[in-house]
């Protein structure tokens, strides 16, 4: 809505103030009236005024003096003037009018078409002055919203990774100018990924809004705590003395984000692994600096999260050899260093190879055969994982393939899946398919092991693939079973068939009793679902035993075999078939 424009008019004079109200009638303007100049000033301070008609000849102040007083004071300097008075036009009388700020003259007595013709201009003029402020104050709006969109993160407020780029950029310089030192920490949100899968992106974004109010909450003001990308966040500390300040801001972090977080009607707990590195002791290079902190949050998430690690050269050297075997485990994806070795699953009742279990290692060009301890962690963190477990699922169901095709029984093969393989539910899906097709091994014939805390951190996912691997006719079996956090009303709703309990708790059922009454129970409560067991890392014969008593389907194990090449896998396959060969058991090999 436009705003109307004011006149003010001065004179001492009431009649004088009436007669020209009357002739500024219908002109589109609010009239004000003073009949002095200190009560117009008055009013000028306090109104917007497009225009002033002022009496030159007043008592106590005239109208000279009033407007250099107005040109003397910001708010009033840049009003249009017009001086109205019955004295000659004498040349001194109106170049002192103009030397005291008028803009023009207006004598007694006043013609109306004059008058309205001279207010007039003054009136556009203020209009479109008005126009201009309003275009400028809203290019003003604009810019400091596009402002704040390229600095500022639109979701938590924190200063996004530019504005954080030019804060750190701000620090180095500081500690090099004052001889000070500062921290930079790397913050990870531990099992963020599992709440913003499993609960979906709304609580997601509710989360990461209540941790960045926490993590200021924690810093000083002149502090920067910065949003660096998704669950990540970044702070600067400056002006420090000693590390152990830096410390105590970590501290104070982990016992915030230790605390349960409110969403919606449900309380989540999550917990965050941090990274610090200290500079200039460290480095005063950008990236550097970066770097050192990303690789100090990585020490601890790998010393269990939930706490900080500072920066040291041996993280650095560390870093470094895991780049380089990143690089060798790349190299030996592409010329196909991998091999797979078959471990036998037994059937107790028959003593009988019931399945094989296919397990991946690294045929090491140094000679060394390496297990999957040794490099399968790196492949899940670097996601060579998923490339990996492609080119299992195509070699191990080929190698199924030939054994039926050599006239071998029907048997389950197992293969285990990475949980990064879960993240695109459609390439995983297609790559199952793809393998199938290519190898003519029939759907029944796979099983699929996704670890139990696998399952639980893609809850929602996985149980999607899982439903579509059933369909597909693909059996699905839940690995490490016990390690994890789900729940009998879980397992009722997952597409299982089978769970393998983890060998952790078989390597104590004859000395501990809890490991015994664990086992126990998770075979009692299997049978009431409808599924098979399998005691994975079944090593002695009491074990075996203790498993028969309490009645577990299936074992695997060095009591019977460990994980063996395919040709004498291959000849165990086909041995335990000849009934005048020794049993399987019989033929227990290194």
């Amino acid at each position: 809505m436009a705003i109307k424009p004011s006149i003010l008019i001065v004179d001492d004079r009431k009649e004088n103030l009436l007669a020209l109200e009357g002739l500024l009638e219908g002109c589109g303007a609010d009239i004000h009236k003073a009949s002095s100049g200190n009560e117009a000033l008055s009013l000028l301070l306090n109104e917007d005024f497009a225009l002033v008609l002022l009496d030159v000849q007043m008592p106590e102040m005239d109208g000279f003096e009033m407007a250099e007083l107005m040109r003397g004071n910001d708010k009033t300097r840049q009003i249009p003037i017009i001086f109205v008075t019955a004295i000659s036009k004498e040349q001194h009388y109106v170049f002192k009018g103009y030397d005291s700020g008028a803009v023009d003259y207006l004598f007694k007595p006043i013609e109306s078409k004059i008058l309205c013709g001279k207010v007039r201009v003054f009136l556009e003029l203020w209009t479109k002055k008005q126009q201009l402020l309003e275009v400028l104050e809203q290019k003003s709006k604009l810019e400091a919203k596009l402002k704040q969109q390229a600095e500022f993160d639109t979701l938590t407020g924190l200063p996004n990774r530019a504005l954080f780029h030019d804060r750190l950029k701000q620090a180095l310089l500081m500690v090099e100018r004052t001889k000070t030192q500062g921290a930079l920490m790397f913050i990870d949100l531990d099992r963020f990924k599992y709440i913003n899968d499993n609960m979906g992106h709304d609580y997601g974004d509710q989360l990461l809004v209540q941790a960045a109010k926490r993590l200021v909450s924690c810093v000083r003001k002149a502090d920067t705590v910065a949003r660096f990308g998704g669950d990540e966040f970044t702070v600067i500390i400056q002006n420090i003395h000693h590390e152990s300040l830096a410390e105590l801001i970590a501290k104070k972090i982990n016992a915030e984000l230790i605390k349960p977080f409110k969403l919606g009607v449900e309380e989540v707990q999550i917990s965050g692994s941090i990274g610090i590195t200290i500079f200039p002791h460290d480095s005063l290079d950008f990236d550097e600096l970066l770097k050192n902190a990303d690789t100090a949050m990585y020490k601890t998430k790998e010393s269990g999260r939930n706490g900080f690690h500072f920066f040291t050269s041996e993280m650095n050297h560390s870093a470094h050899k895991r780049m380089a075997f990143d690089v060798q485990l790349q190299a030996a994806l592409e010329l196909e260093e991998f091999v797979i070795h078959y471990q036998p699953i037994i059937d107790i009742s028959s003593r009988r190879v019931e399945g094989v279990e296919a397990l991946v290692r690294w045929q090491h060009p140094g000679g060394k055969l390496k297990t999957p301890k040794e490099f399968i962690p790196l492949m899940e963190e670097s996601g060579l994982i998923v490339p990996l477990g492609k080119w299992v699922l195509k070699k191990a169901t080929q190698q199924a393939k030939k054994w039926f095709d050599m006239g071998l029984a029907p048997l389950r093969l197992s293969i285990n899946i990475s949980n990064r393989q879960l993240d695109d539910n459609d390439e995983f899906i297609e790559s199952i398919k793809n393998a199938l097709f290519e190898s003519g091994l029939a759907a029944e014939s796979l099983e699929l092991e996704i670890t139990e805390n696998s399952m639980m951190e893609k809850l929602n996912n996985g149980i999607e693939t899982c439903d579509k691997l059933k369909e597909l006719g693909v059996k699905i079996s839940l690995d490490d079973f016990g390690t994890g956090y789900s729940s009998i009303g879980l397992l009722r709703k997952l597409p299982i068939e089978k769970l393998k309990i983890d060998t952790s708790f078989i390597n104590g059922v004859n000395n501990d009793p809890d490991n015994a009454a664990t086992v126990a129970a998770i075979i009692t409560m299997a049978k009431k679902l409808d599924l098979a067991v399998v005691a994975e890392g079944v090593e002695t014969k009491d074990q075996l035993i203790f498993l028969e008593q309490n009645r577990c389907c299936k074992v695997q194990g060095y009591y019977f075999f460990k994980p063996l090449p395919v040709d004498k896998c291959t000849n165990i396959l086909f041995t335990q078939e000849s009934p005048d060969k020794k049993t399987v058991t019989e033929l227990n090999i290194s």
